[in-house]
């Protein structure tokens, strides 16, 4: 018997994680401004990637796939996926204001990163799916913020990092 899918069109998370990082090239430097206000801004990310590897280009954002947990639905299914987002930054330190600032300056990219998601439109979370996708009722959300889980803050040749996590929920209907 040939293989059939039961979904012929199923996107899943793959996608997910593709607009994610299309939504943060293409609107970052906008919400920094906006996170920034009067200030100058920081830097967009120099680097996002899919998964926590070394790295020394800095503001650095990880987006990974981090859990997905389908139901079925009648004539579909309820996709809930999450993805973890985990920023990174550095400065050169010469006081401890240096290292305060660095401290609000993360918030900051908390913020504008958070407002990219929370502000693209749903149209743009089903960008990548396959053509011939069904998919609705699409909720976004980012939770679980958590200050210096990834690594406390720390002095390396007179740079600091400070980092922040959090989940980006995804929750949408995928039809049969």
């Amino acid at each position: 018997m040939a293989f059939e899918p039961l979904f012929e069109d199923w996107a899943g998370i793959r996608p997910l994680l593709k607009t994610a990082r299309t939504i943060i090239e293409r609107d970052m430097e906008a919400a920094l401004i906006w996170a920034y206000g009067e200030s100058e801004p920081g830097p967009v990310y120099a680097r996002i990637q899919y998964t926590q590897r070394h790295s020394q280009a800095f503001p650095l954002l990880v987006l990974q796939a981090a859990s997905s947990t389908p139901e079925p639905l009648s004539g579909g299914i309820l996709q809930r996926h999450v993805l973890d987002c985990e920023i990174y930054l550095t400065r050169a330190t010469q006081t401890g204001e240096d290292i305060d600032t660095l401290a609000l300056d993360l918030i900051r990219y908390l913020d504008a990163t958070v407002m990219c998601f929370l502000s693209a439109p749903a149209v743009d979370w089903t960008s990548e799916f396959p053509t011939g996708a069904d998919a609705g009722k699409i909720r976004i959300w980012c939770t679980n913020i958590i200050f210096g889980q990834l690594q406390q803050a720390t002095e390396r040749s007179g740079q600091y990092l400070h980092s922040v996590a959090f989940e980006l929920q995804i929750d949408l209907i995928e039809s049969e």
